[in-house]
């Protein structure tokens, strides 16, 4: 059997809404992903500083960055700081 490949994942959601949509990409990702997954997204709502440096800090070590979309997911202003630091890379 090959080892699968390693992609390492960013995913901004809304995080009091959204925590399902999460849980729920990663159960099925894992089932059905012709790659491991590493799981770089933060686990956290505080938006400051301190928060956005580590939010860069885990989005320039990723291979992708996923936003969940649920229904206020335009409203979350979180996601809207990880969209921004993501749009920021080159």
């Amino acid at each position: 059997m090959t080892k699968k490949a390693l992609r390492r994942i960013y995913l901004a959601f809304e995080f009091e809404k959204d925590a399902h949509r999460r849980t729920t990409f990663f159960s099925q990702a894992q089932l059905h992903c012709t790659f491991r997954l590493e799981d770089l997204s933060l686990s956290f709502a505080i938006h400051n500083s301190p928060w956005q440096r580590e939010a860069l800090k885990r989005i320039q070590k990723t291979d992708v960055v996923f936003v969940l979309l649920g229904p206020d997911t335009h409203n979350a202003p979180g996601v809207l700081d990880e969209v921004s630091l993501t749009g920021q890379l080159n």
